[in-house]
């Protein structure tokens, strides 16, 4: 039975875990909780007596902040599939002094085309665990095409290449069944 199971469903089924469940497994309030939390900020205490040195201070602060706020990798606030996908995963700093940035769209993208290269091997056979299989990748394409434009959180370039790696699953194994059919036909005679 495993034999037949499209391994590219595993990617898509993480995507969709992540694109409507998104909130809850990775900690980010949700929309409807952080609308909830309206309360006002308190006003910073100001003292009569300008300071020109504190004033310096302040500046130097807020001017962390905003260095830190870019330099975060943290998924914002307000949760979006699209918004995780560009989140950073991990860096690797490179010998040329360049930072190599992986998002967890990459990740999702470089799983996507291990897990497609191993179902074109698997399309080589022509047993019938094989076009168990291509009907079922047929299914996982229909299955990303609907998400992909109707579903919200689901319209990103990552899902967009993950639905293509589908696309080629099905076309590429048809192709390669049908190849591997007729040269064990034409051995057999």
């Amino acid at each position: 039975m495993f034999k037949a199971f499209p391994l590219l469903l595993l990617v898509v089924l993480v995507y969709n875990l992540v694109a409507l469940g998104g909130p809850a497994l990775v900690g980010v309030p949700a929309p409807s909780d952080v609308a909830a939390d309206t309360s006002p900020e308190e006003e910073p205490f100001v003292d009569d007596v300008p300071d020109p040195e504190g004033e310096e201070e302040a500046v130097v602060e807020e001017q962390e902040k905003v260095e830190v706020a870019e330099t975060s990798t943290a998924p914002p606030a307000e949760f979006s599939a699209q918004a995780l996908m560009r989140a950073e995963l991990f860096s690797v700093n490179m010998p040329s002094q360049e930072v190599w940035r992986v998002s967890y769209g990459d990740a999702f993208i470089t799983i996507g085309l291990l897990l497609l290269f191993v179902e074109l091997v698997r399309s080589t056979s022509s047993d019938g665990n094989a076009i168990v299989n291509h009907a079922l990748s047929l299914g996982v394409l229909v299955l990303c095409l609907v998400e992909f434009i109707i579903v919200p959180g689901f319209a990103t370039s990552t899902f967009f290449f993950l639905m293509f790696m589908a696309a080629i699953d099905v076309v590429a194994g048809f192709i390669i069944s049908i190849r591997a059919a007729r040269r064990d036909l034409s051995v057999g005679v």
